[in-house]
């Protein structure tokens, strides 16, 4: 059974938290730092900006629904590959494409063209 002095406690922190979650997202600020235990915690307005739920059980998650159960570990592991995929393809867009068959045709010049003969580095003649 809880004491009443420490629900009281927790009830005026539990006001202090909502209250510095609402300024937070009234300053559109993506986190703010606990009262009581010092860690940093997401707002709503960070989770709206990410687009999804992360399925970890936030508390201030504006995806409630779908948050309460945890995420299993393939699609977490899902979820990872999507964030990869989508940074490695912005870098491949961000570079020039690749070469393609024609550009890679070579255009070396010879006097005599493909008739005649070239000389190896050993010095022995071969026909070309």
């Amino acid at each position: 059974r809880v004491s009443a002095s420490r629900r009281d406690n927790s009830m005026t922190s539990t006001a202090a938290i909502e209250e510095l979650h609402r300024e937070a997202c009234a300053k559109c600020e993506e986190s703010y730092v606990d009262p009581d235990s010092g860690l940093t915690v997401f707002t709503a307005y960070a989770h709206l900006q990410r687009g999804s739920c992360c399925r970890s059980g936030c508390r201030h998650c504006p995806y409630r629904e779908v948050s309460r159960t945890p995420a299993p570990l393939w699609l977490l592991v899902l979820e990872l590959a999507r964030l990869v995929w989508r940074q490695l393809a912005r870098l491949l867009s961000a570079r020039r494409p690749l070469p393609t068959a024609a550009s890679k045709r070579s255009s070396l010049y010879t006097r005599r063209g493909d008739a005649g003969y070239t000389r190896l580095l050993t010095g022995e003649a071969q026909p070309k």
